[in-house]
């Protein structure tokens, strides 16, 4: 991750956890430790000026090893600050619906100290439910453990531009351990990326103060739910906040500070009216099995004191065990998977009992649901249904859980990819736009989210009328998606989809052709010559030839269809279309003689492709054509056999392929002279979507019937 992408990502958290929780936001911002001067209570004042001060030596120091040592008290300062990683811990806490720990977070002060490396796992537990732990990986990419440690137990030297370890283990860079990193290379730019990011951490946090212009009503949990005042101030910014009852918490300037809280009937916690039980069920939420006599006196004990506050750690227990038993399925036969998830829904079906709004064990009972109906295949249109309103009552208790907005339009593009109803389908569809897109504006950094957005525009464009904005959005989406994935899928997936906008959009085909015979090109390049590469290089370069009426290109095409058969000789679709564009290049043969031979030779081809496989719809439409055009090129002779093969392959063709065929059956059947079905094929044809009798080829096909009243009705239409 650049350094302007992970600064990016530390904006992206302190936004959502305003978003999510906009009073526990402000409450990180106070740092409230208790009343009385807060330069007191918190290292993070004295943090800022150390590091201000250190840093202003830095910057003016010319010496390369006086700027190295100075640099390097200020990156160790930077990864040993508690409150650096409580922060951190606490926004990271609010982005997944948990409250935020007030008095302490990551540990206490009575335990021993933790290393930056403990405090980088405990921060990465709670980034993997949020989605922030690329986030939190390149945040830990900044801290080399060595580095820290040689510095402060005196075991480096400096050597001209060489920091040395001179014991302990070498840096890790790209898998080697180095005894030595160059100061100018790698140790002083390390260091310039540590303090631009607690610059811009400490100046979020000011602005976000300096936001606060004004008084605002948020809803609070104090425990119980209940409206606040945030206290704001134009030129100040943040002062606390109050409640409607009296209570307050405000941080200004007394009593010879400029950084006195003061406190008024505060309570954030719930009372516990039974400790010793707390405790003891406590055991289990962290480590302890919950089964055997001991948990069921516990259970018991709890549900009969009727806590609320037992209850939810109660419901936390089974749910914690449903996730560790969901998570043991893997590599497991299939049969110990199945009785796994049955368990791990069980589970979850007594959290929920014990706490009817605990969203993430809805959510976890859904994808379990889920996995164990694939898994006895028998992932059904009822059972996407269960489960999509088990993320429906997910995201009512959690409007901002990134999984289940994911998961419910997943389950919505299922469900609706099999609707029949082309309104409903239509509506089902761009609800799963919707949630995709909030999914994404919780979490930008899935690329399978924006894939699958692409393919439902995909699916949209093709449904509805021709709407260039749908390929625009369509191709937006596939584009973030191979900027955050880059590989072969999704170079193949968007020149795929900008293919079909040039297909689709009046005059756009010769340009998005071109675009997407270089998008190949490139992957080519990149990754190495395929069979599918080249297959679809061979249908660009046929469009292209195509429209343009360039043979060239058509030869082109030919030749990548020939090098696809080269890489894999049972490629039935590179069979098919090379024999499509040898037929297409045989319409500009002048020598009729010429031309049958090549069609005759053609034809031997697309059989052999039919007993390949029978039915390839494609193959036997081509088979069709093929026919046509020998009919109409034999001077007569067996045309009218000719003819009436052709049509037997055109109506197989129009059986495996629906529509495929119209407007070719109506034309052959012109050719025969048989009016009733040539109407009826080319009435079929013309109310279909985006028909257009004028742009039409083989007009000239229906040359017998221009004078008839019916067929100008018809085509006039």
């Amino acid at each position: 991750m650049e350094q302007a992408d992970l600064l990016a990502e530390l904006h992206r958290l302190f936004a959502n956890a305003k978003n999510i929780d906009e009073f526990e936001f402000v409450n990180i911002l106070i740092g409230f430790r208790g009343m009385g001067d807060q330069r007191a209570l918190t290292h993070l004042h004295e943090s800022r000026a150390y590091i201000a001060d250190m840093k202003a030596r830095y910057l003016a120091t010319e010496n390369l090893h006086s700027k190295a040592r100075l640099g390097l008290h200020i990156y160790c300062h930077i990864f040993e600050m508690d409150e650096l990683y409580n922060i951190l811990g606490n926004l990271l806490r609010i982005t997944v619906n948990q409250q935020l720990r007030y008095l302490p977070d990551l540990y206490t002060g009575r335990e021993d100290y933790f290393t930056p490396t403990e405090k980088f796992l405990k921060l990465r537990a709670l980034a993997e439910q949020s989605r922030f732990n690329a986030f939190i990986d390149d945040l830990e990419g900044l801290y080399f453990n060595e580095i820290r440690n040689g510095f402060v137990h005196s075991a480096y030297s400096l050597i001209e531009d060489d920091f040395i370890l001179v014991r302990g283990n070498g840096v890790p860079i790209n898998g080697t351990r180095h005894q030595s990193v160059s100061i100018t290379q790698f140790l002083l730019p390390l260091i310039d990326r540590a303090i631009d990011f607690i610059d811009h951490f400490f100046k979020l946090i000011d602005d976000s103060k300096l936001a606060y212009t004004q008084n605002k009503v948020v809803q609070a949990r104090m425990p119980d739910l209940q409206p606040v005042v945030i206290l704001g101030d134009p030129e100040t910014g943040l002062i606390g906040f109050q409640t409607f009852v009296g209570s307050w918490i405000k941080i200004q300037p007394g009593y010879g500070s400029t950084q006195f809280a003061q406190a008024m009937n505060i309570r954030f916690t719930s009372h516990i009216d039974h400790p010793e039980l707390g405790e003891r069920l406590e055991a289990y939420v962290e480590k302890l099995t919950p089964h055997g006599k001991d948990f069921n006196a516990v259970r018991d004990e709890v549900l009969a004191t009727g806590d609320a506050s037992l209850l939810k750690n109660l419901a936390m227990v089974y749910y914690n065990f449903g996730n560790n038993a969901a998570a043991t399925k893997e590599g497991r036969p299939l049969r110990q998977q199945e009785a796994i998830l049955k368990s791990a829904i069980e589970r979850y079906d007594l959290a929920l009992a014990t706490d009817a709004n605990f969203s993430r064990a809805y959510h976890n009972k859904g994808t379990a649901m889920i996995q164990l109906a694939k898994l006895q295949d028998n992932y059904t249109a009822a059972v996407k249904t269960e489960v999509l309103a088990l993320f429906d009552k997910t995201l009512a208790l959690d409007p901002h859980m990134y999984e289940a907005w994911l998961n419910s339009a997943r389950i919505l593009a299922d469900l609706n990819n099999e609707e029949t109803d082309k309104e409903k389908q239509l509506t089902g569809f761009w609800e799963s736009i919707k949630r995709y897109q909030k999914s994404i504006e919780i979490h930008p950094h899935d690329h399978l989210a924006y894939e699958n957005l692409g393919w439902l525009y995909r699916r949209l464009a093709n449904l509805t009328e021709t709407d260039e904005q749908l390929y625009i959005e369509g191709i937006k989406a596939y584009e973030m998606a191979a900027k955050l994935d880059p590989g072969l899928e999704s170079t193949l997936a968007l020149a795929t989809f900008i293919g079909e906008y040039g297909e689709a959009v009046e005059n756009k085909l010769e340009e998005k052709s071109k675009e997407a015979i270089e998008l190949l090109e490139q992957a080519r390049a990149d990754y190495g010559n395929s069979a599918d590469i080249s297959y679809r290089l061979g249908n660009k370069y046929f469009q292209l030839g195509q429209a343009t009426g360039n043979q060239d290109l058509l030869k082109t095409a030919l030749q990548q269809f020939e090098t696809a058969l080269q890489l894999d000789a049972a490629h039935i679709k590179a069979m098919n279309n090379a024999a499509h564009t040898e037929l297409s290049l045989s319409l500009y043969e002048a020598d009729d003689e010429v031309a049958t031979r090549q069609l005759t030779a053609i034809a031997t081809k697309l059989e052999k492709l039919l007993q390949l496989d029978p039915t390839h719809g494609h193959g036997w439409y081509n088979l069709g054509l093929l026919h046509l055009e020998l009919a109409k090129r034999n001077g007569g002779i067996d045309t009218q056999e000719l003819l009436d093969k052709g049509i037997v392959e055109l109506v197989k063709a129009d059986a495996l392929n629906p529509g495929l065929s119209n407007f070719d059956l109506a034309r052959a059947y012109a050719l025969t002279g048989s009016k009733g079905e040539m109407l009826g094929w080319l009435n079929k044809w013309l109310a279909s979507a985006r028909r257009n009798w004028e742009s039409v080829s083989f007009k000239e096909d229906f040359a017998k019937f221009q004078d008839d009243e019916d067929f100008r009705k018809l085509t006039a239409a």
